[in-house]
């Protein structure tokens, strides 16, 4: 299991002997942020990772492990831990190890300035979604279902953070694909929800997790 933290000097701190909770600690007290890395890749489990603390998220995407292992995301680990109340949110990178990496998987955000501070508040705010291809323009509501705006993509859904939550538009009788703009059911107004689309090269993007009173 990798812990992904850098101080502001951009060295890296991480302990690597010693208990992951306590190397958690550790990292969280000397850095502006860490998340988990690639638990997918690593075999780590969702209950292995719900009595960590000082992390923002876990690592949804990466690309490399996709290319070395076939084992590039880590949605079940990060639906373990919404499920369990934890505001996790989900980030997607490249990892560029070799060049065919670069530009595999990003995050796009919301940010006052392009300062490094206003960048990394955006972050731990959660205010991004992250990507392999797809754009997501707007989540919002749209009386009491959901009405998700992205760019042109073939599928999309809805998740709810317990099992077999979720609403999906593969059995949507005649809609038209590829699609900008999609009214989905909302599963659940009681647990943590989150959006995904995949564009008709299968590429996808993952909105944050947010609540269902959270939107307007």
């Amino acid at each position: 299991m990798h812990v992904v933290a850098l101080d502001v000097a951009g060295v890296p701190r991480v302990p690597q002997e010693g208990p992951l909770a306590e190397m958690m600690r550790q990292v969280a007290a000397e850095v502006p942020l860490c998340f988990l890395c690639h638990p997918f890749w690593s075999l780590i489990e969702g209950h292995q990772l719900l009595p960590l603390e000082g992390h923002i998220g876990v690592e949804v995407f990466n690309q490399t492990c996709l290319g070395h292992t076939n084992r590039g995301g880590s949605e079940p680990q990060w639906d373990y831990l919404l499920a369990h109340g934890q505001a996790a949110w989900g980030l997607a990178v490249d990892d560029a190890h070799h060049p065919a990496d670069i530009g595999g998987g990003w995050i796009m955000l919301r940010s006052e300035d392009r300062s490094p501070q206003a960048l990394l508040a955006a972050i731990r705010a959660g205010r991004f979604y992250s990507s392999t291809g797809p754009g997501i323009k707007q989540i919002c509501r749209y009386g009491e279902n959901l009405l998700i705006q992205c760019s042109p993509c073939r599928e999309a859904a809805v998740l709810g953070a317990f099992p077999g939550s979720g609403r999906a538009s593969w059995y949507m009788p005649g809609l038209q694909r590829p699609f900008e703009e999609i009214i989905l059911p909302v599963p659940t107004s009681k647990a943590w929800l989150r959006v995904e689309v995949i564009d008709e090269r299968g590429q996808k993007a993952w909105s944050n997790p947010f609540r269902w009173e959270e939107l307007r």
